[in-house]
């Protein structure tokens, strides 16, 4: 009796970690369609010689926003599913870290998904990342530039030795 028990309460937990996996998947499906249709959308705008400005800046804040919902539910819930799934397979033991998602991931991700959809949060942060973006850029650039110098030296160097 507690045999059919367990095996109907794995069945059971299979079934809810499956269900939830595919609500992810359809809900980023979802949002990754919402993106697509925003992209087209604002790429007509882009073709419009007089298109507004403050428009593809709507559409491309939207994008972004769309982003970070989808990434911050992957992060937050993917890692989960599969410890869980793996866990009741009995590929790994996990029990010791389902109070960490429990208690601190999935509400961290149900707190940070109402702030995504604030404009004023989402900008900051779209903003905060443009300005990340700018300075690796600068960086990128520098490395590269000092790259090419060292290496001219000793292409220099190497004809110098020649001689």
């Amino acid at each position: 009796s507690s045999g059919i028990n367990a095996e109907y309460g794995t069945a059971y937990v299979m079934f809810v970690l499956i269900l939830e996996l595919l609500c992810f998947l359809i809900i980023a499906v979802s949002y990754i369609l919402i993106k697509l249709f925003t992209v087209a959308s604002g790429a007509a705008i882009q073709n419009d010689e007089r298109g507004n400005k403050v428009i593809r800046q709507r559409h491309r804040r939207l994008q972004f926003k769309i982003c970070l919902i989808i990434g911050t539910d992957f992060i937050c819930w993917i890692p989960f599913l599969f410890m869980c799934i793996l866990h009741y397979a009995e590929v790994l033991e996990a029990t010791e870290y389902y109070n960490i998602f429990s208690v601190v991931l999935l509400p961290l991700n149900a707190l940070v998904n109402p702030l995504l959809y604030m404009d004023r949060v989402s900008a900051a942060i779209l903003d905060t990342m443009e300005k990340l973006w700018q300075r690796v850029k600068i960086i990128i650039k520098l490395f590269k530039s000092t790259a090419a110098d060292v290496h001219v030296e000793k292409i220099e160097m190497n004809v110098m030795a020649q001689n």
